[in-house]
């Protein structure tokens, strides 16, 4: 998620580029499980009053600084008021390279600070700051990463099913959310073993004559 080469703004805001996720005056929000690097910010969501945001299970990773504008990077940005930034949630994420996050008015380059401010379940066993160590190919974990086995069940799955019912517990390849009972973070759940994880599938094909 590069910046484009005009982009001038510092704040949140719907225009703003070089944003992975972003949340501009919204309703409720749930941000779930998502592989994110190569971005300025991560996620960035600034609230209407009296509602929040849900963010569970996401890797951030990698980023960098933007290059147009001089924005430093953030893997969270969240603004609202102080009910809507003591009732969001920040949990089961993993943050590395860097480790910085903006919540209401104050940078937290750790998760000692991030977890006394309310967030993280109110344990720094709850989020993870190590490499994530993506394979050599994609954003897929190896064995041993830190996200594995490292995540939970975020809310919006039932929020979905209750909305649409529909189960939306597979990974980004179709993979089963939880595999042996255990939840992932990001967006591919490890298979391990001698499992490998179905590529995804082509619903249609269709051959043009020269």
């Amino acid at each position: 998620m590069r910046e484009s080469s005009g982009e001038t703004h510092g704040d949140i805001s719907s225009f703003q580029s070089g944003v992975a996720v972003m949340a501009y005056n919204t309703g409720n929000t749930y941000v779930t499980n998502n592989t994110i690097t190569d971005a300025v910010r991560g996620i960035a969501y600034q609230a209407l009053s009296g509602y929040e945001i849900d963010i569970t299970g996401n890797l951030i990773a990698n980023l960098r600084n933007g290059e147009f504008s001089g924005n430093n990077a953030y893997a969270i940005m969240l603004k609202g008021d102080d009910a809507t930034v003591a009732n969001s949630d920040i949990e089961h994420n993993l943050f590395h390279n860097p480790i910085r996050l903006y919540v209401d008015g104050l940078t937290h380059t750790n998760l000692a600070t991030l977890v006394s401010s309310g967030k993280c379940d109110d344990s720094v066993d709850s989020c993870v700051t190590e490499n994530p160590s993506f394979s050599k190919i994609g954003q897929s974990l190896t064995l041993g990463s830190a996200a594995i086995n490292a995540g939970s069940i975020s809310s919006s799955y039932a929020v979905y099913k209750d909305l649409y019912g529909k189960e939306i517990t597979t990974d980004i390849l179709g993979n089963h959310r939880p595999h042996d009972g255990q939840w992932d973070i990001g967006a591919y759940q490890h298979i391990g073993g001698l499992e490998i994880p179905n590529a995804p599938s082509i619903t249609s094909l269709q051959i043009l004559a020269p």
